[in-house]
């Protein structure tokens, strides 16, 4: 998940959530960036791109693909 920094605090009080190794992955945007993304979500790009740097290699191989239009 992609989220505004400044949201943090709302966001985890609002849905429990706390620090951990958990399969959740929530990815804290600087808030002067945050507007860049003008939707809802996260652009498909950025998202594969970002997924290039996880630490599972399945992730980094099927971001790769992706990306390359495979």
């Amino acid at each position: 998940m992609y989220a505004p920094a400044g949201r943090r605090s709302a966001l985890a009080s609002a849905h429990a959530l706390e620090p951990g190794d958990g399969p959740v992955l929530i990815r804290w945007v600087p808030d002067d960036l945050w507007p860049a993304v003008h939707a809802d979500i996260a652009p498909r790009a950025a998202v594969l791109v970002d997924l290039l740097e996880h630490d599972d290699p399945r992730a980094r191989r099927e971001a790769s693909r992706a990306l390359m239009g495979r």
